[in-house]
């Protein structure tokens, strides 16, 4: 039993060595990585999800974030993101291709393991694990093919236990796109392109 543990333990250490040490890097500029392509705008459509548990929205320059009520912008275990890519700006570029392009970015810095969990004619659902700095955080990212832009759901986790994830990763599942009402009116502090349903 002890071996095991040390085994894993010794692969949890390894999976989050440094990978390039000459470069110092950690999650604020992961985070400036995954912001850097995306754009928040009133879209034609918006992403719907059934979260297991209240999350609150916040600002922080111009994108929005929701993260759990009793957390803040600077100190969060939990987070969602959502974001546009409009196909003006990526013509004919396919969702597994934008996908391979957020995962590499990250991975000039810190150590990723990814995967692709589920695969439609309209949507990419992959996971990732990012380790900076021996720092660990997971990440659930479902991309929507809309009628406008590609839509992106992002949701990043920080020490969560395998129960939250398994939630949070069912709720990513089975969140879809649904109409704006939102997208002819001007863009104001108040938009996002997101709607929660509590369960």
């Amino acid at each position: 039993m002890r071996i095991v543990i040390s085994f894993i333990f010794i692969l949890f250490l390894s999976a989050c060595s440094s990978v390039n040490s000459v470069a110092p890097f950690n999650h604020e500029q992961a985070d400036k990585l995954i912001k850097q392509h995306d754009k928040q705008i009133p879209a034609k459509e918006r992403v719907q999800i059934t979260l297991p548990h209240a999350f609150k929205q916040v600002k922080e320059n111009s994108h929005y974030f929701f993260i759990p009520s009793n957390e803040s912008i600077n100190n969060w275990h939990e987070q969602l993101h959502t974001s546009t890519i409009a196909y003006q700006h990526y013509a004919n570029q396919s969702k597994e291709s934008m996908m391979r392009e957020r995962i590499e970015a990250l991975k000039e810095h810190c150590k990723v393991d990814d995967q692709i969990i589920e695969k439609t004619s309209s949507t990419l659902t992959y996971e990732a694990t990012i380790c900076c700095e021996n720092k660990r955080e997971q990440m659930i990212v479902k991309l929507f093919q809309g009628v406008d832009a590609v839509y992106i759901l992002s949701y990043r986790a920080r020490n969560v236990n395998e129960r939250e994830f398994k939630q949070m990763r069912l709720a990513i599942k089975t969140s879809s796109l649904v109409i704006n009402p939102k997208h002819r009116q001007k863009i104001d502090d108040n938009t996002s392109n997101f709607s929660f349903l509590w369960s």
